[in-house]
């Protein structure tokens, strides 16, 4: 995807892990553009909410993917919910959706 969208990880993590998981799925940094961690996230009510807004990007064009919009409930149409990944080898939940996101790259452009 990164052919077609800027890739930004963007965790609730602590950057050193954020910054752990992006090197050991990037490590030549040709995939990964950006990496947030939890710095970029704002607290509310015990939970770390993403705000989108924090990326600099307009909204509109965020494509948020994860297997929960609890912590983006100022963008949850934004949001592509997917199963939770559970260490299974054969689960094909991102890439069933690549048809999806490169015809809506087709769209825009």
């Amino acid at each position: 995807m990164a052919r077609n969208y800027e890739v930004v990880v963007f965790g609730d993590q602590e950057q050193g892990f954020i910054m752990e998981v992006c090197e050991a799925l990037d490590p030549n940094g040709m995939i990964i553009a950006g990496r947030i961690g939890r710095e970029g996230t704002m607290l509310r009510n015990g939970t770390y909410i993403k705000d989108f807004s924090y990326l600099g990007r307009p909204v509109k064009e965020v494509v948020y993917i994860d297997y929960t919009d609890d912590v983006v409930p100022y963008h949850e149409a934004n949001t592509i919910l997917l199963p939770e990944w559970d260490g299974d080898g054969d689960d094909r939940s991102l890439y069933d959706i690549i048809p999806f996101l490169e015809s809506k790259f087709i769209l825009f452009y």
